[in-house]
C-alpha cells in the first residue's frame, strides 16, 4: 500500500495477528521516504507501561495511545502530526 498511496497517517495497533507493530514500523521506516518510510505514525495498544511508550518511539512511531483511545484525543493528535 505504501508503494501506491500517499498515506496521511499510520495508525497500528501494537498486537497484530503474524507481526507486532514494532516490527511493522522498523519496516516501515527502513523504507524511502517517497515510498512511506516518513509517515507519521500512532501506536495504539492495550499495553500503557513506560517501557511500553519507550518501545514504540524506539521502533519510529512518533505517538503512543492506550487504549481505549478517546476519539478526540485520536483526532487532536492526529491533527498536530500532520500539521508538524
Amino acid at each position: 500500500m505504501l508503494e501506491s498511496e500517499t498515506i496521511d497517517v499510520m495508525l497500528s495497533d501494537i498486537g497484530l495477528p503474524d507481526m507486532n507493530g514494532y516490527d511493522l514500523m522498523r519496516e516501515v521506516r527502513s523504507r524511502p521516504a517517497e515510498t512511506g518510510g516518513n509517515v507519521p505514525a500512532i501506536a495504539i495498544s492495550g499495553y500503557a507501561s513506560q517501557s511500553d511508550i519507550e518501545a514504540a518511539i524506539d521502533a519510529g512511531f512518533q505517538r503512543h495511545m492506550s487504549k481505549p483511545v478517546v476519539l478526540d484525543a485520536l483526532e487532536s493528535a492526529i491533527y498536530r502530526l500532520t500539521q508538524a
